[in-house]
Order: structure tokens, then sequence, then C-alpha cells
């Protein structure tokens, strides 16, 4: 996963080998750890101890076999069960010790990817607080996807809100993956509008009967795409106007959306924008008011007797008007403005 997602050899685990180490993680929630032991000095000893995670969690004699480790190789088989809950593709540490004479002499420290009894795929979006999987509001997505089954398995469709994606490119490794390989994959999804609070359901399908459905939230780079209110140019005043203050921090254009206002949409034709220290609606007739440049901000403005026919009811002083502002690239913000 680390050299797919960061172009990293740094590794800290021991690759799968259905010969030699490996862990079996079963749908009853079972895990089985085969640890391939070999005695590298000159000196028999025995198995003495497992411990299990970071947390060096001792696993009792019952859930492991001890055995006389010769100048041979052999196989330890432990029942992880009942110590940790873990899934498929978790990382364990994993601590064996030998002992002479009733004193510990060796030990040895690895870590092992848990793996599923069948055909397995999985979209891994987090390595180590890192995001590696995500879908961005700005209509295109990067997925991690990894074989986490004992089978070869071949990438064969993926979805995005039950809409198939058509033009995915391979950024790193191929469609098929072999035990523990991973591919990265990139592509767009134009008919979707995506916005920042969005949860998107992604689904991969193979050739098999192996797939994985996931739930991503939408991503928006704050870099390129942060707006945000004003609040000192931001009012409701209640026999007035609503005006609203946006800023773009980012470092591209962007083009208003939509408003809402306690989760009631308001038409953007009701809006009127300071545009060129003139104030226009917000109308097909003056479409280049949508857009807020880099470090431009944009006031909108709306007569609360207007705001009260669209929502519904009466606005009062000290009601709280909850706003969301959005812009076509995904980004969004929301604010809670007290009537004065």
């Amino acid at each position: 996963e680390i050299l797919a997602a960061f172009d990293s050899n740094y590794r800290n685990h021991i690759p799968v080998n259905l010969n030699k180490t490996h862990a079996y993680t079963y749908g009853n929630g079972s895990t089985i750890i085969k640890i391939n032991v070999n005695n590298t000095g000159d000196i028999v000893f025995g198995i003495d101890s497992i411990y299990l995670t970071e947390s060096l969690i001792e696993v009792d004699f019952d859930d492991f076999n001890s055995f006389i480790l010769n100048d041979d190789e052999n196989t330890i088989i432990v029942d992880a069960t009942d110590y940790v809950d873990f899934t498929v593709n978790d990382e364990i540490l994993v601590c064996v010790t030998g002992s002479f004479t009733g004193t510990t002499v060796t030990s040895d420290v690895f870590y092992v990817h848990t793996i599923k009894d069948d055909k397995d795929i999985q979209i891994i979006d987090n390595i180590e607080g890192n995001l590696t999987s995500f879908i961005y509001a700005n209509e295109t997505g990067k997925l991690l996807i990894k074989n986490t089954g004992d089978e070869q398995i071949t990438i064969d469709d993926i979805y995005i809100n039950s809409t198939l994606v058509s033009n995915v490119s391979y950024i790193y490794g191929t469609p098929s993956l072999d035990l523990q390989e991973c591919a990265i994959v990139s592509f767009d999804i134009p008919l979707l509008k995506i916005n920042q609070s969005n949860d998107m359901m992604v689904k991969v399908t193979t050739t098999s009967t192996a797939e994985v459905n996931k739930t991503l939230e939408a991503y928006v780079d704050p870099v390129y795409y942060d707006i945000r209110i004003d609040e000192g140019g931001t009012s409701a005043i209640d026999i007035a106007n609503m005006t609203l203050l946006i800023t773009n921090y980012g470092q591209e254009n962007v083009t208003l959306e939509s408003v809402y206002v306690n989760e009631t949409y308001i038409p953007l034709s009701n809006l009127f924008v300071n545009f060129q220290s003139t104030w226009v609606p917000l109308t097909s007739n003056n479409i280049e008011a949508f857009e807020i440049g880099m470090e431009d901000s944009m006031e909108l403005t709306i007569r609360v007797d207007d705001l009260e026919s669209i929502l519904g009811f009466a606005i009062d002083v000290n009601d709280e008007l909850v706003i969301i502002i959005r812009v076509e690239e995904g980004a969004e913000i929301n604010h809670i403005e007290v009537v004065i």
C-alpha cells in the first residue's frame, strides 16, 4: 500500500506467502496466524511466547503450538481470535520469543496483513493518517484498490452513485492484482454534480464474484477551493435585508451554484449581487456576476419580505437563519446568522 500510494520502498510487513508466514481472518470472525520460524543461531531453543499488536498482548499457551526449534524451520499456528477483533486487511504486529533453560534468548518482531479465505477486494481510503481514496467535489476521483483475498483478481467496473465510470486511468498497477497487490485509478464523472458534504457510494466489481462497496465523503482541496463568510459584512435585519459577504481564499476562481436558508433552496434569481458597483439580479443576463475570483468577494442580498415568501413563514428578531452556500467546484460554507 505504501509503495503504491507514496512511491516509497519502506516496508514494515511480511509479504503474504501462503507457504510461509500469513494470516487469515474468516467470515465467522476468527483469525489464524501461521508463522514460519527459522533458528539461525547455534543453540537449540523452545518457542516461548507470542505477543500481538503494539500493546504486546500475550497469547495463552493453549492458543499456539510450542515446540523445540533445532537448526531448521517450523510453523507456529496461532489462534488470535479472542485477543483483538481483527478484520480483513488489518495490520498485525507479532512478536515471537524463544527460551533456553527458562531464559528468553531470542525474539523477532514482524507485521502481517490478514487476508480473506476467498477472493476479496477492498478500497483503502487511509494509510497512516493520509487520505488515499477520495472523490473530489470537482467531479474527479482517485481510488487505491487492493487484493485482500487469497486468489488473483481482475478489476472490472467502477460505479459512483450507481453511475458507471467509463474513463478510468491506472496511475499505478494494472487491473490484474495478485495477492496483496494494489492499483491506483483516477477518473472523472462530469455528469454528477458533487458538493463537499455529499456521501458518494463507490462500488468496484471484478471479473469474479469479489466486489466492494464503500461510502466516501466528497472532498474539496482547500488549497484551490476555499470560500468563507465574512462575519462583518453579513447580516439579517428583520425589517430590511439579509446580506451575505463571501470571500474566495482559494487559488482557483469559483462559480456560485446555490444558496439554502433553513434547508430551503433560494432561487438565485431572487438574489441581488453587487457586481462592478451595481446591484444586479443573479440571472443568465448577468452570468459573469456568478464568478468569484481569487481573493475577491461576492456580496449578495435579498429583502427579508421576499425571503419569508420563499420560506413560507415569518422571520422575527432573534431567529436563527441556517445558511449554506455552494459553488460549482464543490466547496461550500455553513453559517448561522441571528436576525436583528
